[in-house]
């Protein structure tokens, strides 16, 4: 009962990494827009 539990945790855990990964990777260059204003923000 309990490794059964234990597997599908790991099954959930590597399904919402792939999906996070897959969000980054979609979302990466708005976070690089983000990240440059932010640091023009902070230059000021």
């Amino acid at each position: 009962m309990h490794l059964v539990r234990l597997i599908f945790c790991k099954k959930a855990l590597e399904e919402s990494v792939q999906t996070y990964t897959s969000w980054a990777y979609f979302h990466r260059e708005s976070i690089g827009k983000y990240s440059k204003i932010t640091r023009l923000l902070q230059e000021k």
